[in-house]
């Protein structure tokens, strides 16, 4: 018994290889599929005629073989690999067929192997009669179930498709913030300050009043992230969609790293400025020992309303989960009853109209409270992702394939807008409200 191979099958067909180099993918993909369904009925047919395992697989080395398609496919190909692989699952699922089933020389019903047993057992079953402790063993195929046939081991491997990984924040802050691209190799903002003079009514005949102002300008230049990850050529080759996860993980990382500079940013080096380096502390005003018993919703309330003396207007509130969530379980302390404030949602998700969004890059007992829009991050070079050999460190002596991932981005808030921001910390916020913390 032996299968024929694919250039075999062709050649019955007429095909050789400058005809079936000259079709179209789709009728290659065709001619592959059919090839396919005679390579599964052939060794249906081998199964249902009792061929043992070895013998399929002596049967099928054709098929998987390189020189099986040698002329009409390359090894390297995706179409090879398709190719092979659909191959051994049709050989995988024989294999199995007849691990499950036996031969038919093998297979026995039950009643024919009680039978058999009983024959065997004549003499024995003839001493029952005057010794009552003769013993008797009768072994017959039964069914199959994992309590009475099952070892430990399995007689085939699968793979989870993909990697499990451990989960990671979602960049919310980038979608807070002024985000756009920009093709400047420097980019530059005027401010304006220093107002002198202004509007006055004026008699007639009179001197009409002056008013001015101060230009000043700034620029920044780009400020570049990247990673490398370096890995084997094996690994490229033996793992399903490696070089799309390492893809897929280096974008999220730098995503992730612009999130975290964005608002963390110290300015040294070659990092930008942060929100949180130029937001503006937290100021109780005119509610300073004013409000009993103060919670964190009275410290958000209190902040948007900073953020509105400075002529703003707040667009959300940035905080840690673990904060949101002793906001939205606030309690009466005699009826247990939830107890929102009037000017929070009835689900806890906004305060005074404004969306809180949570992230574990803000550190708990931290919020803040803002038009985030005023921060700027301008894009110069979208994340570009690069594959190659480094030669300094030997990729190319050591079989290993290098990944570049990299962006370069402006970012900045104005000085004329650093109170469009407010930071708090909720502890210290409440405590400047509550008059009773205050006397303590």
């Amino acid at each position: 018994m032996k299968f024929k191979s694919f250039k075999e099958w062709l050649a019955e067909k007429g095909i050789d290889e400058t005809a079936y180099s000259a079709k179209s993918a789709t009728e290659m993909a065709q001619l592959q599929k059919e090839y396919m369904q005679y390579a599964s009925e052939e060794m249906k047919k081998a199964v249902e005629s009792g061929v043992t395992k070895d013998a399929l697989t002596e049967a099928t080395k054709g098929l998987v073989k390189e020189d099986a398609i040698k002329g009409f496919l390359t090894k390297d190909s995706q179409e090879f690999k398709d190719f092979q692989k659909r191959i051994e699952e049709a050989e995988e699922k024989a294999a199995q067929a007849i691990e499950g089933v036996g031969s038919s020389q093998e297979r026995k019903s039950f009643r024919e192997s009680i039978k058999a047993s009983l024959e065997a057992n004549k003499d024995a079953l003839l001493k029952l009669k005057t010794d009552p402790n003769e013993k008797v063993t009768i072994k017959a195929v039964a069914a199959m179930t994992f309590a009475t046939h099952t070892t430990g081991n399995v007689g085939r491997v699968e793979r989870e498709a993909g990697f499990a990984d451990t989960f990671k924040r979602t960049p919310i802050l980038l979608d807070l913030v002024n985000t756009s691209s920009t093709s400047a190799r420097v980019y530059e903002w005027i401010e304006k300050s220093g107002r002198e003079g202004g509007v006055a009514m004026v008699a007639e005949g009179a001197v009409k009043p002056q008013g001015d102002w101060d230009l000043e300008l700034f620029s920044q230049s780009p400020k570049k992230e990247a990673i490398i990850v370096t890995i084997s050529k094996e690994m490229l080759d033996d793992i399903d969609g490696m070089a799309e996860d390492i893809e897929s993980e280096v974008y999220e990382q730098l995503r992730l790293f612009t999130e975290s500079i964005v608002l963390e940013g110290d300015g040294t080096g070659n990092n930008i400025v942060g929100i949180d380096a130029n937001a503006t502390a937290f100021v109780a005003g005119a509610f300073a020992n004013t409000v009993l018993a103060a919670n964190e919703h009275d410290a958000i309330r209190v902040a948007i309303n900073q953020v509105e003396l400075s002529n703003d207007f707040p667009t959300a509130v940035l905080m840690h989960p673990t904060d949101a969530t002793k906001m939205e379980l606030v309690k009466d302390a005699t009826t247990s009853q939830y107890v929102l404030p009037p000017f929070t949602s009835i689900d806890g998700t906004k305060v005074k109209g404004l969306p809180v969004r949570t992230s574990t890059l803000v550190t708990q007992g931290e919020a803040y409270v803002g038009n985030f829009k005023r921060f700027k991050v301008k894009i110069r070079e979208n994340i570009e992702f690069v594959m190659g050999y480094r030669g300094a460190q030997g990729d190319w002596e050591k079989n290993m394939v290098s990944f570049l991932g990299e962006e370069r981005l402006f970012g900045f808030i104005p000085a004329v807008h650093y109170g469009s921001i407010v930071k708090l910390d909720l502890e210290v916020a409440k405590a400047l409200l509550d008059p009773d913390v205050a006397d303590s």
